[in-house]
């Protein structure tokens, strides 16, 4: 009954798909599907490897593809710490390509570093900065205090980098020729409203913006996401231990190559949930705990101070996304905005179908899905399809990322990189400011 039940699915969902003649849909053969929950976490098999010997690596520049990138720390607001980029330069001119990691994302994640070293093999430089709601970008770069509403998060990434690709074009010179935009999960969310960005203030002239898995839905997706963290309610503090060591001895057993790509995932489907949901809840309590260490807004109770720590984070726990919105944002943005919002009001202006115009006309869009992520709704992936006609690719299978350590899905995204040769001059960045 339960594969029935997943074959009619997939069924529903093609049709949805085929239903028109624009939407590339490819099928990945020799794919083994487990569950969309599950297979998201063979996002882990996507990790950057290292291709020389031990005496090799003896020496810097031969050691991995980490250490062979250089990490600059550059100036983004005035009277906030700096922002740390890591940076991947080819030897000759090249087209250089931002990466912006999923939500709360630090820059040093394998799954970003992988990503970079694929698109750094295909001949382009590359660069990878945190995502919007990590603790590190919102000290560095934020103008808002609390992060999650995408056009202002997005304003923040755009600023950053363009202060960031000037750093580069002036350290580098010639070697940089044209800009592309590549966002995974949030971070691709991020990258299509940079492109209405980009298109109204022009500071970077960006050549290609490709979303990878971007949530439609932003409420929708992280309310999946506290869905997924809240099925260990049930459980013993032993068993949730359990199931953290359990992730971690296989996740070794990824990056040392020990476990078959092709084999399955040693998970159940809850457990798959739990682990998803645990990781972007950390995500969550690092946020807070950032918010939290400078200002304090009345909605904790316990103060910050190195000496409660414990009691601090034990509050902050018992925090979900929706909490945070209703609790965080809403006080915030109501203040903000000058008038009382809901949680309605904030999602409809923080997801895609806000951009709906620049996502038909803009021709630089690309955007790569999979038609049973868990962050969307067959509605969703209909309206993907029908805003984008043959400016998306959709995967038949794959989760949320859990594809993208294929060579030929690898392929696909970075083959869309290049793009014909722009008419304006791109080697000049504007040097229009932001209103």
């Amino acid at each position: 009954m339960k594969n029935l039940k997943k074959t009619v699915l997939v069924f529903i969902l093609l049709s949805v798909i085929s239903s028109s003649a624009f939407a590339e849909l490819r099928v990945l053969v020799g794919y083994n599907s487990q569950d969309p929950v599950i297979d998201t976490l063979r996002t882990q098999l996507l990790y950057y490897g290292d291709k020389t010997g031990f005496w090799e690596k003896q020496f810097f520049m031969n050691s991995s593809f980490y250490n062979q990138g250089f990490e600059y720390s550059i100036p983004i607001r005035k009277d906030h710490p700096k922002l740390t980029y890591k940076l991947w330069i080819q030897p000759k001119p090249a087209t250089l390509v931002a990466i912006l990691p999923g939500l709360g994302s630090f820059y040093t994640n394998s799954m970003s570093i992988a990503l970079a070293q694929a698109v750094y093999n295909a001949g382009y430089s590359v660069f990878v900065v945190s995502n919007a709601m990590n603790w590190e970008f919102m000290q560095s770069a934020s103008t808002t205090l609390i992060p999650g509403y995408t056009p202002q998060d997005a304003e923040d990434v755009y600023y950053a980098l363009y202060k960031i690709i000037t750093h580069i074009r002036e350290k580098y010179k010639t070697r940089v020729t044209e800009n592309a935009l590549i966002g995974y999960s949030l971070g691709g969310m991020h990258a299509l409203f940079i492109a209405k960005l980009d298109g109204k203030y022009n500071l970077i002239n960006f050549n290609r913006f490709i979303a990878i898995n971007p949530p439609v839905n932003l409420l929708y997706g992280l309310k999946q996401l506290d869905d997924f963290f809240s099925v260990s309610e049930a459980w013993s503090k032993r068993k949730r231990e359990q199931k953290k060591v359990k992730a971690g001895t296989i996740y070794q057993l990824i990056i040392k190559k020990m476990l078959s790509q092709n084999g399955d995932m040693p998970f159940n489907t809850t457990e798959a949930k739990y682990l998803i949901g645990f990781v972007f809840h950390t995500s969550l309590v690092e946020a807070i705990f950032s918010i939290h260490q400078r200002k304090d807004l009345g909605v904790l109770k316990a103060s910050y101070d190195w000496f409660s720590r414990n009691t601090l984070y034990k509050e902050i726990n018992t925090f979900d996304y929706y909490k945070y919105l209703k609790l965080f944002a809403l006080p915030y943005y109501s203040k903000e905005f000058g008038h009382k919002v809901s949680i309605q009001e904030l999602n409809k202006k923080a997801s895609l179908t806000a951009i709906t115009n620049t996502l038909e006309t803009n021709d630089k869009i690309r955007v790569v899905h999979n038609i049973d992520d868990f962050l969307l709704t067959p509605a969703d992936i209909k309206w993907l399809e029908k805003t984008l006609g043959d400016r998306i690719l959709l995967f038949d299978k794959g989760g949320h990322l859990g594809n993208l350590y294929r060579d030929d899905v690898l392929k696909w995204i970075v083959d869309d990189i290049a793009v014909p040769s722009a008419k304006q001059n791109t080697n000049q960045l504007k040097t229009n400011k932001l209103d």
